[in-house]
């Protein structure tokens, strides 16, 4: 009787039913309250039996609860099999054996009656719980996590967008537990259809709660919902295998529709910048509308507290999607389809590596922050003071190996290989591995199922890869926002001076109101952008993750570094495989972020000796062009070091420095003037590159080269500043003169080729200028014309800028380089000296000669950085340090130059006179300049006068490309003589003999001593008979005179 008064207990309580009337009486106030099954409790007194609950009767007490339920308690009765479900559970701890049983068949028909519910309707419900149909379980679980968002104090949505919205029809808490046995039972029924169709229809809901939410609304009540959700292991395995996951049978999806169509997708769609492909399905409340209403013309205060606001909410999303990846992986049958999610939401995003992406197709940016936001927590057990354990698991020979979750393409550009190299290396090591697997390697065999590669290498390389689709595509479409800002404004201008002609214009009116909405807009969204990319959480994560990659770079290019030794440079051993093989993505992603860091002044974002291991990197590549070939990409950290580079602190100096965004920092500084690395190398190293980017493979090579010459320059001139690297260029010129020369040589094109680019330029400047100061000829001019004109001008004027800027850097180097002793010696090689001389003359041919100079007046000449009478004085600095340098050969050199000072030997007079009215040069420069100009006057008199005298040159004396004699004949490959100093000057700038196109260089000349000797001996003969001739000349007057 005990047992069965224990039994019928139990029950009463799981089912809340009774078959009395005062068990009914006494639990009225429960809820949901006990039923009096009396029909029941009367059919089992007419059969003879005990009416009370037990096995016989269980499944007959629970038919008739459903059948009919409590009018008072309209509690839906799948949410009631539930609570059954959870009471039983309940009940289950501390029972004897024969109870737990009673209690796991009360749990398996509390399922299987579910099942038929949601699958036959086989009891009465009301119509709101038919219609819903298996969401009710949707419900159960959201009533079994609440809200969410209260979890966490760290962010609180405003209540503008509840996201998960109340359970309904009285819904009781269901554990996850609950769908695994909801999902045996279907199965166990061969109705895995009808399980699949439940999963489908709960996933779709789910994504349809994420799918509408940003992140000022309540985004946790879905995430833990979702969490919830996937803490079932039969709705992941069952989801793993659908569509719904994104992996499931090689799924086609791509990027945007992983994202609007898949659970994760969803979830880390969340975001804070609005979608700009599908504006009309916005997450809302929108981020830009709620918190940068006015873009950046806001008050700083409501700026600040958006900021902090969304950085907030980001950081709190990064940890809710960490969370949810990190219990997926940690599941045994989920670990390989969460790895695989990962892997295809990066590998459907290749689209975003192109440098115009179709957005129609790729994941948004929102997604892609996120995205890297949780690929960078994974790597945080392995980053830092941490990263010791990483190198024995970073394999590098995943890149190129087709087994690898996320292997390379072969036509991915390599820092140091071509495609066909990585195959061939790749295919060599995969047929010793397959040789050695035949064999058969001593040890146990790893088991079927193991990984090919360790988790942290997985996790590296998946990282590696979104950081340049995911976070550093982001700055790069930040910057376009500010093209696009740019682009609007300026339009913009245009139609309120076309307003100011006519007021009363409705439509210029309406599309000035327009363009002003647009650009809020668009300022709105910029300030998102950097709002997210710069969160600090986030930004010093990928920070250490990437002083992590560049350290894994170089342990590949110097095993010596790898077993702990200090890096040494240069590199004297080539480049391994394993590093040549390494994308150039990695450091264009690198540089991009640097950059970054710079520009928006968060250096502070730097783990103490992130800064300086990545200096040594940038260092690295720079001193290694065998390692980073592209010189293009070493241009790219260049950029970064200019970026970074400490603010000019001497305004009087004379160097152009122009304002930095970025405060001086004490270690970025340090670093510049006393990292050995730097100091030994640095110099030689922007020589080198200054040369070599002469000619890359990038489409619009042409702006580029310029860029990163003009960042050079800027560097190199703060780096003259500091007397130890001062003493490192020295070096530079004195080990390397050849390199050196070169670098001498590209100055000089570049300085005449700006010049000349400006000369074109400025008259069509001038010629709208003066147009436009006719404001009634002006205004009469067709719109069409007038608005094509004004954007010429703003082209032409932005073009002038830069040249007169560029220009003027490359000057500047040469100054204060030509001054130096043991650097100015190399301005007397021959195959510049010459050109060196003729290319101060053409610049000061066009500042001093009175009809000249007349072209080059500019209104606001500051506006176009054009400051002619700096200019004036570095150009006649430059002639008075070479001349006091060695005043013969620099005299030898102006006179050679027969274009500039031949046809113009007034050059020097009229420079003199300019420097007497501006006063720029100290008395002794003035001095010496006078000199020079004298000595000028009479050696190319003497030269005019030997030319005139000489008989025509035969033919085997004269130089084939100048027509001049040859002073030092040489033999080409081809077999063709030129003077050496012709063909040195042409093998600075084109490798190759200018007959054949044969490659060669100076040692494949041959010295043709026998024919030198030849030429000389008819130049003696020529100067003998000119003497002779004069001397008669001179006697035959005497006589006359006599």
């Amino acid at each position: 009787m005990m047992a069965n008064y224990v039994e019928n207990s139990a029950l009463e309580r799981v089912l809340r039913v009774t078959f009395t009337a005062e068990d009914a009486e006494a639990g009225t106030g429960m809820q949901p309250p006990v039923v009096y099954l009396s029909d029941l409790a009367q059919e089992l007194v007419t059969e003879g039996s005990a009416p009370e609950l037990n096995d016989l009767t269980l499944e007959r007490a629970l038919m008739a609860r459903l059948a009919a339920p409590p009018p008072t308690y309209p509690q839906w009765p799948v949410h009631y099999l539930v609570g059954c479900y959870v009471r039983a559970s309940a009940e289950l701890r501390g029972k004897d054996q024969a109870l737990v049983k009673l209690l796991e068949l009360a749990k398996e028909l509390t399922v299987s009656y579910t099942a038929l519910i949601l699958t036959l309707q086989m009891f009465p419900q009301p119509a709101a719980a038919q219609s819903m149909g298996a969401l009710q379980l949707m419900d159960g679980l959201q009533a079994g996590v609440g809200r969410g968002s209260s979890s966490t104090g760290a962010f609180t949505p405003g209540p503008a967008m509840p996201s998960t919205p109340e359970p309904r029809g009285g819904a009781s808490p269901l554990p996850p537990a609950f769908l695994d046995d909801l999902a045996a039972h279907l199965v166990s029924q061969e109705q895995e259809e009808s399980w699949t169709e439940i999963l489908t229809l709960m996933a779709n809901e789910l994504i349809d709660r994420l799918s509408t939410v940003s992140l000022l609304a309540d985004f946790q009540g879905p995430l833990v919902l979702l969490q919830a959700f996937l803490s079932s292991r039969a709705v992941v395995t069952g989801l793993l295998s659908l569509p719904l996951w994104g992996v499931a049978g090689g799924s086609s999806m791509n990027g945007r529709e992983l994202e609007a169509k898949t659970l994760l997708g969803a979830a880390f769609g969340i975001s804070g910048i609005p979608d700009i492909v599908v504006p009309g399905k916005q997450r809302m409340p929108n981020v830009v509308d709620e918190l940068f209403p006015l873009g950046s013309d806001a008050r700083p205060a409501d700026i600040r507290s958006g900021v902090q606001t969304l950085q907030a909410a980001s950081d709190q999303l990064h940890t809710a999607l960490h969370s949810l990846v990190l219990n997926l992986l940690r599941g045994q049958d989920t670990k390989e389809g969460t790895l695989q999610w990962l892997t295809v939401a990066v590998q459907v995003n290749a689209e975003r590596a192109k440098m115009h992406s179709d957005l129609k197709v790729a994941s948004t940016d929102g997604f892609m922050i996120n995205l890297t936001g949780t690929l960078v927590r994974l790597c945080l057990p392995f980053m830092g003071a941490s990263s010791a354990k990483a190198w024995p698991k970073l394999n590098a020979r995943y890149l190129s190996d087709p087994e690898a979750r996320l292997p390379l393409s072969f036509d991915e550009t390599r820092v140091a290989a071509t495609g066909e190299e990585v195959r061939a290396w790749a295919t060599e090591w995969a047929d010793v591995s397959h040789s050695r697997d035949k064999a058969g390697a001593a040890g146990p065999s790893p088991s079927p199922t193991a990984p090919k590669y360790h988790f942290m290498c997985d996790a590296f390389f998946l990282m590696a890869r979104c950081l340049g689709l995911g976070y550093a595509k982001c700055i790069e479409n930040l910057r376009s926002l500010g093209r696009r800002v740019s682009d609007y404004e300026n339009a913009l201008t245009e139609l309120e001076a076309h307003l100011a002609e006519f007021p009363g214009h409705p439509l210029v009116r309406s599309r000035i109101t327009q363009y002003q909405r647009i650009i809020q807009l668009i300022k709105g969204s910029d300030a998102a952008y950097q709002a997210l990319l710069l969160d600090p959480g986030l930004l010093g994560n990928i920070l250490s993750f990437c002083r992590l990659m560049t350290t894994y770079m170089m342990r590949l290019a110097s095993p010596a570094f790898a077993a702990g030794g200090a890096l040494a440079l240069p590199l004297v051993e080539g480049p391994p495989m394993e590093f040549r093989q390494l994308p150039e993505a990695w450091v264009e992603s690198l540089a991009d972020i640097l950059i970054l860091v710079a520009q928006t002044q968060r250096s502070a974002s730097l783990a103490q000796g992130d800064m300086e291991d990545l200096m040594v990197f940038i260092t690295f590549c720079l001193a290694s062009p065998a390692y980073v070939r592209n010189p293009y990409l070493r241009g790219r950290l260049v950029e970064v070091l200019h970026a970074l580079m400490p603010p000019n602190e001497d305004p009087g100096s004379g160097f152009n420095a122009p304002p930095r965004t970025q405060a001086s920092h004490a270690e970025i500084a340090a670093l510049f003037q006393a990292h050995p690395l730097v100091l030994d190398n640095m110099v030689k190293s922007l020589v080198q590159l200054y040369v070599d980017i002469e000619m890359t493979d990038r489409h619009n090579t042409f702006y580029e080269k310029f860029t990163t010459r003009y960042q050079i320059g800027e560097i190199m001139a703060y780096l003259w500043q500091l007397p130890q690297h001062q003493a490192s260029w020295r070096g530079v010129a004195k080990e390397h003169p050849y390199i050196y020369v070169r670098f001498i040589n590209m100055m000089i094109n570049d300085s005449q080729f700006l010049l000349q680019e400006a000369l074109e330029t400025l008259p069509k400047v001038q010629e709208v200028e003066r147009a436009m100061e006719d404001e009634a000829a002006w205004a009469a001019l067709p719109d069409a014309e007038r608005t094509e004109r004004e954007e010429q001008l703003r082209t032409d004027r932005g073009r002038l800028k830069s040249d007169f800027y560029l220009a003027s850097v490359c000057i500047q180097t040469m100054q204060y380089t030509a001054a130096d002793e043991a650097v100015g010696s190399l301005y007397f090689d021959l195959q510049v000296r010459d050109r060196q001389a003729r290319i101060l003359n053409f610049f000061l041919k066009y500042l001093t000669l009175p009809s000249e100079r007349r072209k080059l007046k500019l209104r606001e000449p500051e506006r176009y950085n054009w400051h002619p009478g700096r200019l004036v004085a570095q150009l006649a600095s430059l002639h008075v340090s070479l001349f006091r340098r060695d005043a013969a050969a620099w005299v030898e050199a102006c006179v050679a130059d027969t274009d500039y000072l031949g046809n113009a030997p007034d050059i020097f007079e009229y420079l003199d006179q300019v420097l007497v009215r501006l006063g720029t040069l100290p008395a002794a420069d003035l001095a010496d300049l006078r000199s020079l100009a004298k000595r000028v006057d009479q050696a190319r008199l003497e030269a005019e006068a030997e030319e005139q005298a000489l008989d025509d040159i035969p033919p085997e004396f004269e130089d084939p490309v100048l027509g001049t004699l040859m002073r030092d004949p040489v033999k080409l490959p081809s077999g063709n003589v030129l003077d050496r100093a012709t063909i040195m000057q042409h093998l600075l700038t084109d490798q190759r003999d200018p007959f054949s196109r044969v490659p060669m260089s100076e040692k494949d000349m041959e010295p043709m001593p026998e024919l030198q000797a030849q030429i000389a001996a008819w130049l003696a003969e020529q100067r003998r008979a000119r003497a002779a001739a004069a001397a008669a000349a001179e006697e035959k007057t005497d006589m006359e005179e006599g």
